[in-house]
């Protein structure tokens, strides 16, 4: 169900509004996506999903000038919800709520609820100019699940990457993430770079694995039988880890064929 308007001016006049439009409703993405043009699906070639409750208007014009940085009027106004999992690039979703934005070729994407893997996040995104790929990154995710994560990321690198090339190391690669990976992850990242490359990105970001049992470190080690000999009251020196926080920097990665 859904409803909308198409407005197409009979002449163009002096600010060349090429066309006005809303819409408010479910739209079927799968299956709209080449209803938009070429351009709308090539944007929408990497997004996975049945139905994405969208509020939508704005005004569509014509360039004044050729050559001319942002010189374009176009803008428009995006709501977009889902309850239903979907996946873009690779990446599997629980749910999506959010806003796109763009005025005068300055887009901004805020998507304030984002689910994925059991936990929840928030996802930003700002591009300065329609005439540049570079973009500012915002992202952020609380107590999602370590294996349901772990598998999710994977399965998106091995989709992309050519350096996992053999069967025999994408199995030994799942049969480690599959011995009981418990525990839970908090992640954010705030990078800048082309959209067209991720691995190109830039920033810093922090990484949190808790409610799961890391690790145990010695500190005296040998030097603690040799204390004992003494009879000193020593307490064990075996520490047991629980949690892992690690900030972290992200650089530009060279990937060799």
């Amino acid at each position: 169900q859904a409803t909308g308007t198409l407005v197409f001016p009979g002449t163009l006049d002096q600010n060349k509004l090429w066309m006005d439009f809303s819409f408010d409703g479910d739209y079927p993405v799968n299956q709209g996506k080449e209803l938009l043009g070429v351009e709308v699906s090539k944007v929408l070639s990497e997004l996975n999903a049945s139905v994405v409750y969208c509020e939508a208007k704005g005004q569509i014009y014509r360039d004044q000038k050729q050559n001319t940085k942002d010189n374009n009027g176009s803008w428009y106004k995006l709501y977009l919800s889902t309850d239903h999992p979907f996946s873009y690039s690779g990446i599997e979703l629980d749910y999506a709520q959010g806003t796109v934005e763009s005025f005068r070729n300055v887009t901004k994407v805020n998507f304030d609820k984002v689910g994925i893997s059991g936990g929840e996040g928030a996802r930003s995104l700002f591009k300065s100019s329609e005439h540049t790929d570079e973009v500012s990154l915002d992202i952020e995710l609380k107590n999602a699940d370590r294996n349901r994560l772990t598998q999710n990321l994977l399965r998106n690198f091995q989709g992309q990457s050519q350096t996992f090339s053999t069967n025999n190391r994408n199995k030994s690669i799942s049969s480690k993430l599959n011995s009981k990976a418990e525990g839970s992850i908090d992640f954010s990242l705030q990078a800048e770079g082309p959209l067209s490359e991720y691995r190109h990105f830039e920033g810093s970001g922090n990484f949190k694995l808790y409610k799961v049992e890391i690790g145990t470190m010695h500190i005296l080690g040998g030097i603690r039988s040799k204390l004992g000999a003494f009879n000193l009251p020593l307490p064990s020196d075996a520490l047991s880890f629980n949690q892992l926080d690690a900030p972290f920097l992200l650089e530009m990665v060279h990937l060799i064929g």
